[in-house]
């Protein structure tokens, strides 16, 4: 059925890292497993009996390492290994314990520590006391995130392995990530792209991290917002090979300044820079607008 109401992103690459990185936690799912990519930017994963493990892309733009995502990946993998049932809520509550369970112990099996996902749900757990939950979070049967937090820790050993991430994993997974912050944006979740933005691990997104966060300071306006965004257009302004956005961004936001004269010269130079239809024709638009304004 998601495949059907268009929710499941091809992306078979993905698919194959997430499938490799959870075999290697339960080598005995090789051939009985699929790993798919829910379109949905909240902080969720799911398996469905003899049907596979589902991630949301929202989740992929909350983990800062691989063992971290690990960890997701080995409680999801623990409820296909023990062929979980979800009959009732209570006995739903007891198999997300058994796989939180499971899922550490395979993680230690691996030589992956367990630490990483004890910070990922501390996070999770911040994030929903600061900014609320989906409906979708509401509703789910994973543990309450204070209790899971703290299982978690107390599981952490004091001398667990140091953990270096693989060449080129975030890149792996960088599609998947501009999609969840996309669909932050276009839901106008200006706080939450702000909080998970403002996090110096998600510079691994590149360019994309700092034109969705100056994007979404400059629409959310709290106090230091706008000279915020500012800075941030003008650090991507100065690179060698400038986005045309920083330029259309850094126009928007002079505009709602009321500094006209330098929203003139920013969207000229967005002109100069871009080729996008759309986008063209909306600078045209302001442009001359502003040229009549500023003629004077």
């Amino acid at each position: 059925r998601l495949k059907q109401i268009g929710a499941i992103i091809e992306s078979p690459d993905v698919g194959r890292y997430l499938e490799g990185l959870t075999l290697r936690l339960f080598p005995e799912l090789q051939g009985a497993l699929k790993i798919e990519v829910v379109a949905h930017p909240s902080a969720n994963a799911f398996s469905l009996g003899g049907e596979g493990i589902y991630v949301h892309s929202g989740l992929f733009l909350r983990v800062h390492n691989e063992a971290e995502l690990a960890a997701i990946l080995a409680h999801e993998g623990a409820h296909l290994w023990h062929q979980h049932e979800q009959k009732n809520d209570k006995e739903a509550r007891r198999n997300e314990i058994e796989a939180d369970r499971t899922a550490r112990e395979r993680l230690r099996a691996a030589g992956i520590p367990i630490g990483p996902g004890a910070d990922l749900f501390q996070r999770l757990l911040l994030e929903r006391k600061t900014l609320g939950f989906s409906r979708r979070e509401a509703v789910s049967t994973h543990p309450a995130l204070d209790d899971r937090v703290r299982r978690w820790a107390e599981a952490t050993d004091a001398d667990e392995p140091h953990w270096e991430d693989p060449s080129g994993w975030s890149q792996r997974l960088s599609s998947v990530r501009e999609l969840g912050l996309q669909q932050l944006l276009n839901r106008q979740d200006y706080a939450r792209v702000v909080l998970l933005l403002d996090d110096e691990n998600l510079r691994m997104i590149g360019s994309a991290r700092d034109l969705a966060l100056a994007y979404a300071l400059q629409i959310r306006n709290l106090s230091g917002d706008r000279v915020r965004a500012e800075a941030i257009y003008a650090r991507l302004i100065r690179r060698e090979q400038a986005p045309p956005e920083a330029f259309s961004g850094q126009a928007r936001l002079f505009l709602r300044s009321g500094r006209l004269r330098e929203a003139r010269t920013a969207f000229g130079r967005y002109l100069e820079r871009s080729n996008a239809p759309r986008g063209r024709r909306w600078a045209e638009h302001y442009l001359a607008w502003l040229e009549l304004q500023t003629a004077s």
